[in-house]
């Protein structure tokens, strides 16, 4: 069967518990047990299942309890009730709150497996029936703030408007501008990317707009793009005589061929991207005023992963299924150490980083679960402050004592830590402090 489906069994009698999980074990199937309503919720909150098969009694409350709790956090998991003689009523109000079917105890395990067979195939056909935008945003993750980024597409992406994308390396920026390209009328157009690197090459300029010499066609990337949409990533790392040439071609759809009084009329959407505040790299002088400003009220901001723990469980468990498939191994899933030594990290290099991490412990491992001694030392839990957690919490003092030096003004506040104001709200956004 296998599959990569996610199971928890919740019961309280040990045998039960036993007998189902050994089942899917056998047919390649990740199973984790629960032998309380007070221990499956706690389950449920930090990682997703696909079938839950709940029992209706339990020592601390009952399954009806945990069916809401799982269909609310996991609109798309599938149900089991299990059920003793007498409580059949009880079962049948389950599947009117959202449970798949139910079967009454002592049961024969082939028709606990047929039951299971058309619960997983239901699990099937509800991944197949979500929307294909959230596909693509499902590998930044599902949280409230990646939610709030899809809403922002949607408003965007019908329009040729350009757009800033913000957000530090590994967050993501890439997958946005291309899921902003496909929702968009231009769909069926060319797509065209480039990531400027840090050094940017002498040739960055003619490789962006051609050259007037045909001996390599003449034309750059932003022809190849004509009637689709043009991505350029990293845009603080182009010379300011380069970023120029955009503004130009943002106002008048058009461009000078370098080294040419040729000019060229084009039909392209542009999408750009920063690893940094857009203000501080203006202050840097790493971007232009002119070319910020042309695109301040057109952000989309990626929040970094540190900010939205909540996105890990689920993230941990997609890479496992794409690195068990890709270097065939059966790993069904984690320990709580494994898991709790992921989410105390501040991951610099985001989701990416984290993506790395998880193949790397899916190559090592040789159990079907990941364990924490598969990290690298500096991820494990005995290990002190990170370096991002310490430069924060300095960060943050200070701020707090510039604030209380001026009264709570900000303006002033900034002035004594030799900053601009724009600068100083960045940091209290990023630190999540308020205003």
């Amino acid at each position: 069967m296998g599959g990569g489906y996610r199971v928890l069994v919740v019961d309280d009698e040990r045998s039960i518990r036993n007998v189902i999980k050994i089942h899917f074990r056998r047919q390649g199937i990740y199973c984790d047990t629960a032998a309380s309503m007070y221990e499956a919720l706690k389950k449920i909150e930090e990682e997703p299942f696909d079938l839950f098969v709940l029992d209706l009694k339990l020592p601390d409350g009952d399954g009806i309890q945990i069916l809401r709790e799982a269909k609310e956090r996991h609109p798309n998991s599938v149900v089991l009730m299990i059920t003793a003689y007498g409580t059949v009523e009880k079962a049948v109000e389950a599947m009117k709150l959202g449970a798949f079917d139910f079967i009454t105890k002592p049961f024969k395990i082939s028709d606990f497996n047929t039951l299971v067979e058309m619960a997983l195939k239901q699990v099937d056909l509800q991944k197949a029936e979500e929307r294909v935008e959230e596909d693509h945003l499902a590998a930044l993750g599902k949280s409230g703030a990646i939610k709030e980024v899809a809403a922002i597409i949607d408003r965007f992406a019908p329009a040729s408007v350009p757009i800033l994308i913000v957000g530090e390396t590994g967050a993501g920026k890439a997958l946005v501008a291309r899921v902003l390209h496909e929702k968009s009328p231009r769909r069926e157009k060319p797509y065209v990317k480039i990531e400027v690197s840090s050094v940017a090459s002498s040739e960055i300029e003619e490789e962006l707009f051609g050259r007037a010499s045909q001996e390599r066609g003449g034309g750059g990337l932003v022809d190849l793009a004509q009637g689709g949409t043009f991505y350029v990533g990293r845009i603080e790392n182009l010379p300011p005589h380069v970023q120029a040439r955009f503004i130009t071609l943002l106002e008048e759809g058009m461009y000078r061929v370098p080294g040419s009084i040729e000019v060229k009329k084009v039909d392209v959407r542009l999408l750009f991207s920063v690893e940094d505040d857009p203000s501080s790299l203006v202050e840097r002088g790493k971007l232009t005023e002119e070319f910020y400003y042309r695109l301040k009220n057109l952000e989309i901001r990626i929040p970094p992963l540190r900010e939205r723990r909540e996105d890990i469980p689920y993230l941990l468990n997609r890479f496992i299924v794409e690195f068990s498939q890709k270097y065939e191994k059966k790993i069904g899933g984690f320990t709580p150490g494994f898991l709790s030594a992921i989410k105390s990290y501040s991951f610099p290099g985001n989701v990416r980083e984290l993506e790395s991490l998880v193949e790397r412990c899916v190559v090592l491992t040789r159990r079907e679960v990941l364990h924490e001694d598969l990290l690298p030392p500096g991820l494990k839990g005995d290990r002190g402050e990170t370096l991002d957690e310490l430069l924060e919490s300095i960060e943050r003092e200070m701020i707090i004592k510039a604030l209380k030096e001026a009264g709570g003004v900000q303006t002033k506040a900034a002035e004594i830590l030799g900053i601009s104001f724009r600068s100083l709200r960045y940091r209290l956004k990023k630190l999540g402090m308020k205003s």
